[in-house]
């Protein structure tokens, strides 16, 4: 039970926190095409793409979203630089205060501005890699971060203090009744000699920014296999010892015309239904605390239905497996030497 607990735990809480991730994406970009500089050797390609695709036919909107190191407040912080005005007309960040029409606006998110008590009009202290240091104001409070962080940065003052600025995604609107497919080809054409960036339709890139979770729900899925393995050993104990303590038991039910085969039956009954209440319990208590663990940091509750079912199809199985040998112990004893037996 507590083995099936912690992974089911983990299990609701991996699956919470990917479908908190994929609403937040989704909900920010509506657009079709995401130009991905993330795996470049660079990371990242140069402004002019974005300039470059922006005038292609297909294209009715694109904005680049590059990212830095500074201090802002006084904090270390990284943030993300891009151009307001233009990232507006391609994501939706939820702006509660001021607004990002203007290219040089200073925004920065609603968790920020609680903590540091600041609200549109403030002045903001930011200081550059360069040691260069100067004060903005605060022209937009906004709420989704998933793909600008708590800080965005316009380019034309980050430019000023960086030799090489780099945009790490461009986030592509179409006209109305543009294809996708045609758009993605002059893309990907346009991309070749700036790193070839990957050129992504919104659903691959959605997905790409889960994946990293793929490798936690691989270590999760090994604490499962090593709860099985302990749960098979001390069931199968457990067993073997209740076997030794009812011999008489098991001489008599034989003497009176148990055959061995519904003794072996007996066994894996009583096996698999302590597997199954420890499963049923853990699968319970995972569920639990999946949920109360995701509601204190504000993910949605998303429990895997196809994964829990696959913990529960496991723990039954263990249940029938750990009691293969006591089975066959309790099936083969002579009928006479276990009635004699103390």
């Amino acid at each position: 039970m507590i083995g099936v607990g912690v992974v089911t735990l983990l299990t609701v809480f991996v699956g919470s926190l990917r479908a908190s991730l994929e609403d937040g994406v989704a909900g920010s970009f509506k657009g079709p095409l995401v130009v991905d500089g993330g795996g470049n050797e660079t990371g990242g390609f140069a402004p002019r793409l974005v300039d470059e695709a922006a005038r292609l036919p297909q294209v009715s909107g694109v904005a680049g979203l590059g990212t830095g190191g500074m201090r802002v407040g006084g904090r270390i912080a990284t943030v993300s630089v891009g151009d307001p005005s233009a990232l507006h007309r391609v994501l939706d960040l939820d702006v509660s205060q001021g607004s990002l029409a203007g290219p040089g606006t200073f925004a920065v998110s609603k968790k920020i501005a609680d903590d540091r008590g600041w609200h549109a009009g403030s002045r903001v202290g930011l200081t550059f890699a360069d040691g260069v240091a100067q004060e903005v104001t605060v022209g937009a409070v906004y709420d989704r971060t998933d793909l600008t962080g708590d800080y965005l940065v316009p380019w034309t003052i980050w430019d000023a203090h960086t030799k090489q600025p780099l945009v790490t995604r461009a986030f592509v609107d179409l006209q109305p009744g543009a294809s996708v497919a045609s758009a993605r080809g002059a893309l990907t054409a346009l991309a070749e000699p700036y790193g070839a960036p990957d050129v992504e339709t919104r659903d691959a890139f959605v997905t790409a920014q889960t994946s990293d979770m793929n490798g936690f729900i691989a270590v999760v899925y090994g604490m499962l296999a090593l709860a099985i393995i302990i749960a098979l050993l001390g069931i199968a104990n457990t067993l073997s010892l209740s076997v030794h303590e009812r011999t008489r038991e098991l001489g008599l039910l034989r003497a009176v015309g148990a055959t061995r085969a519904q003794i072996r039956s007996m066994v894996r009954w009583e096996s698999l239904i302590v597997a199954l209440f420890g499963t049923a319990g853990g699968l319970g208590l995972g569920v639990f605390l999946g949920w109360g663990l995701g509601a204190a940091l504000g993910n949605p509750f998303a429990a895997p239905p196809v994964q829990l079912g696959v913990i529960a199809l496991v723990g039954g199985v263990a249940g029938a497996l750990a009691a293969i040998r006591p089975a066959r112990r309790a099936a083969r004893r002579a009928i006479l030497a276990s009635i004699a037996a103390p």
